[in-house]
């Protein structure tokens, strides 16, 4: 298994524990959550240009930030949300913080994903400049892979 397996894995489980939460888009239409690995896409409007004012929200991107294999294959990632929020109360940061600890129980009752391990040393983090409508967050946790190890012809 491979740190991009991770990454796949990652980016389909945040959208399944997200799938019966609604959020809004910037067109104001209900909207489930939608994973990206590394980046989000770009968009581009009909003619074929990119649009700068449109991103899928809501949206969470699997980032890999780096990996080691001293002992054991960690890799460290960091997954980015992003939601709209337009409502007077400037509210969306809430919204934020449901993801980010759906995403944390999930994974400090049961560690496992597919192959992988989290060390579930979880550290989250809001943005804290004001983007009204748009409201960001992310958790970085490490995760644990499977060792490849040395083959030895003589065993």
């Amino acid at each position: 298994m491979t740190p991009l397996q991770l990454q796949d894995d990652i980016a389909k489980e945040i959208q399944n524990l997200t799938k019966d939460m609604v959020f809004k888009d910037p067109k104001g239409k209900d909207a489930t959550l939608k994973g990206f690995k590394q980046e989000l896409p770009k968009i581009l409007d009909t003619s074929g240009e990119e649009e700068d004012e449109y991103y899928p929200f809501p949206f969470a991107v699997v980032k890999l930030l780096q990996g080691d294999t001293e002992d054991y294959e960690q890799v460290n990632t960091a997954i980015v949300i992003g939601i709209y929020d337009d409502s007077t109360e400037h509210q969306g940061h809430m919204a934020v913080m449901n993801v980010i600890q759906k995403f944390k129980e999930r994974f400090m009752k049961n560690p496992l994903l597919t192959s992988f391990t989290s060390n579930n040393d979880f550290k989250w983090q809001l943005n804290d400049e004001d983007k009204f409508p748009y409201y960001f967050g992310a958790i970085y946790v490490s995760w644990t892979l499977p060792t490849i190890r040395r083959e030895d012809k003589f065993i």
